[in-house]
């Protein structure tokens, strides 16, 4: 089976998406990101800021490591 190439994602859904999985109330917590990044196999490159950015932060420089142009 070949590996499939997809697009990035655009950096104002990117944002979104890391918005909602991080929001306060509702999202994941601290330790569920850590969780997710790890199980995912994606550097937790910016654990002191808030969960969004966290998120956003580990989730581009995800992209771009793997020569997906953000």
């Amino acid at each position: 089976m070949s590996k499939q190439i997809h697009p990035p994602i655009n950096g104002s859904v990117l944002e979104g998406i890391c918005k909602t999985l991080g929001d306060t109330n509702e999202g994941l917590t601290g330790p569920e990101i850590s969780k997710f990044l790890q199980e995912a196999v994606i550097e937790d490159i910016d654990f002191s800021n808030t969960k969004w950015k966290r998120l956003f932060n580990a989730f581009v420089e995800y992209q771009n490591k793997n020569q997906i142009i953000f």
